[in-house]
Parts: C-alpha cells; sequence; structure tokens
C-alpha cells in the first residue's frame, strides 16, 4: 500500500523517476480499487448499464487519473524515455503494446537525464530479479482474473457491438493479449517463477483463444442462418 499512497503523495508530479515495483504495485492496488468501485455501482444499481460502470467508478476513475499520468510519465522516465511516449495508448493495438514493454522495462542504472535511480534501497542481484519475478506474477494473475470477471459478466450483458467488423477486430486484438503472459514469461528470473507465468500463462491464453472462438463463432453462425 506504500506505493499508492506514495504516488498520491505525487499527485501532480510529472519530474523525477519511478521504478518499476512502484509503478505496478500502484496500478495492482488501483486496478482492484477500480474493480470495487464497479461492484459497488452494480450491488447498488447505480451502474448506467447493466453490469458495466457508474458513477462512482467514475468518480474514483477521475479523481486517479493525474497521479496515474504522472506516475506513469515517471516511470517512462526511469527508462530515459519521454512522458510524451504515453500518447502511444492511442495507436490502435500496437502503441499499447510498445507502450507495455516500456513501462515493464529495467530502469537506467545511476543518473539519466531525468535524475537519480529510484531503485528500492537495498534491492539488488537475486533479490531485484524476484522482485521483478513477483511483479509480473501479480501482472499475468490479474489479468487472468478481469478475463474471467469479463466471461461471467457476458452472460449477463446485453451485446451492444453488433457491427460484424467491430466483433472481427474484438477477436483479433483477444488473440494479441492472449499471448502477452506468454511473452513475460520470458523476462521471469526465477526458473519457480517462470513455470508459475508459464502456467498461468497457458490458461490466460486458454481464454483467449475461447473468447476469440466464441466470437468468430457468433459471426459464422449468424452469415449461416
Amino acid at each position: 500500500m506504500k506505493w499508492y499512497f506514495k504516488a498520491l503523495e505525487n499527485y501532480t508530479n510529472f519530474s523525477g523517476r519511478a521504478h518499476r515495483t512502484e509503478y505496478w504495485s500502484f496500478t495492482l492496488i488501483n486496478l482492484l480499487f477500480g474493480f470495487l468501485a464497479l461492484v459497488i455501482d452494480n450491488l447498488l444499481g447505480l451502474a448506467f448499464i447493466e453490469g458495466l460502470y457508474g458513477p462512482v467508478y467514475g468518480v474514483y476513475s477521475l479523481g486517479m487519473l493525474i497521479p496515474s499520468l504522472a506516475l506513469a510519465t515517471r516511470r517512462l522516465h526511469d527508462v530515459n524515455k519521454s512522458g510524451w511516449l504515453l500518447l502511444l495508448a492511442f495507436l490502435p493495438l500496437v502503441g499499447p503494446l510498445i507502450l507495455l514493454v516500456f513501462l515493464l522495462s529495467k530502469g537506467n542504472e545511476g543518473e539519466n537525464q531525468y535524475g537519480l535511480n529510484t531503485k528500492v534501497d537495498g534491492i539488488k542481484g537475486d533479490e531485484a530479479a524476484e522482485s521483478q519475478d513477483q511483479i509480473i506474477i501479480s501482472i499475468v494473475a490479474w489479468m487472468i482474473a478481469i478475463r474471467l470477471f469479463y466471461m461471467v459478466m457476458n452472460n449477463f450483458l446485453i451485446d451492444y457491438y453488433q457491427e460484424t467488423w467491430f466483433k472481427m477486430f474484438n477477436a483479433f486484438t483477444t488473440l494479441v493479449w492472449a499471448c502477452i503472459p506468454l511473452l513475460l514469461s520470458f523476462m521471469v528470473k526465477g526458473e519457480t517463477s517462470r513455470q508459475i507465468v508459464r502456467a498461468l500463462a497457458i490458461l490466460y491464453l486458454i481464454f483467449g483463444l475461447y473468447e476469440a472462438g466464441r466470437i468468430l463463432w457468433e459471426i459464422l453462425y449468424a452469415y449461416a442462418i
């Protein structure tokens, strides 16, 4: 939780650097709180569309927008990249993947043009590798949890995206993102951690293949009838 509160303390600080542990610890906790806000919206019947977002989630997301952008900017600074590269998120498909690589990359040793290295004190060598492995495992586990959540919610929601082109695009992006955990597994240093990530990655890939297959089946079935 300390990294979450640290991000709030640096609410509008877009200068300096932030190491991977700082960024991803905040991101995972922030996603958890966002998920809880979504659940509250639906439990209280406040969701704008059943099963989706409501005012509680909206207010929370709006409140966390600036500190999230500030922290992401400092994370990019840590790998000696400009914060303007956050605009890659708006580049369809490829942009978010490139940005993810930067956000997962190891920070520059020592000082760079954005300041001193803010790597966690006392974490070096094997301990640093272990810390990185734990972050990657957490990311993959969270991706699986989100995938499971939306797979369940799809059974209760009306399909608001009936256009065939959108369904095809959704199937394609689902397959691409399903491969991300498998790619992350190659960044894991410890043998045990690597096996855990690969097992989770295979599970996530199966979910992705199922979802993409379901979408494509709906398209083919619609044309058949």
